[in-house]
């Protein structure tokens, strides 16, 4: 028996899903009115039970990893650790930007992928679909959205949660380049996270919990703070 828990918390709406050996059980979009904090757990606990489950039926667990929302990443992990711990389970970490990428199968165009950082800035990574897999261009980047637009030298899939304050300024630069994806590719996907975990298991690619760690890419709050203080001290004489 298989039944993996899968969490999304990159975003202020996280998503999460169940996947037993069949396919995908329950999928839930967690409401944006509360935090990570407080509605994630009571959204596992509803979704085990319109499933029929309890925590304890749980064989696996998986969640996003990062890049993202730092606070929401950190309790999306320590979420699946406390799951995963007391039971010996295994766990997956996948980079959210992957598992917005399957979220476009089979795309015809190169597809990029959005999440919002900081500061205005976007964290992006350009695929291409090569028979049933999304391959990087890309690597992960951190970058302002002039110098994304840098990247993409042909008609490409635009979509994602970061994309939604750049929508009109990328339509504007890139013109014929910018390709319009349905906005349900907008929202994040546990269900292709869910489907991935199943692979990288099947694979024998699950990591004990205390392998779970966040993957940042951006700078934090505190390196930004940090560096902007050096910038404007005065030269030490």
């Amino acid at each position: 028996m298989t039944l993996i828990l899968a969490l999304d918390t990159s975003t202020p709406t996280g998503s999460i899903a169940l996947r037993n050996e069949e396919g995908i059980v329950g999928l839930l979009t967690l409401s944006v009115a509360l935090t990570h904090s407080q509605g994630l757990m009571p959204a596992v606990d509803a979704l085990l039970r319109q499933a029929g489950r309890a925590a304890d039926d749980l064989t696996a667990l998986a969640c996003v990893t990062g890049p993202g929302s730092y606070t929401g990443l950190r309790i999306g992990i320590a979420t699946a650790q406390g799951l995963a711990f007391p039971r010996q389970l295994p766990c997956v970490g996948i980079s959210s930007l992957t598992v917005l990428a399957w979220a476009a199968p089979h795309a015809g165009y190169p597809v990029c992928p959005l999440l919002s950082a900081r500061k205005g800035w976007l964290y992006a990574r350009l695929f291409q679909w090569y028979k049933d897999t999304p391959k990087p261009l890309t690597g992960e980047m951190c970058v302002e959205p002039d110098g994304l637009i840098q990247h993409i030298q042909e008609a490409t899939l635009l979509y994602g949660p970061g994309l939604e304050p750049y929508r009109k300024a990328f339509r504007d630069m890139l013109g014929h380049q910018f390709i319009e994806a349905p906005g349900v590719l907008d929202l994040p996907r546990a269900d292709w996270l869910a489907e991935l975990a199943a692979r990288e298991l099947a694979a024998g690619r699950g990591t004990p919990p205390a392998q779970l760690q966040p993957h940042y890419l951006g700078p934090s709050q505190a390196e930004l703070n940090w560096k902007k203080l050096q910038t404007s001290a005065p030269p030490s004489s």
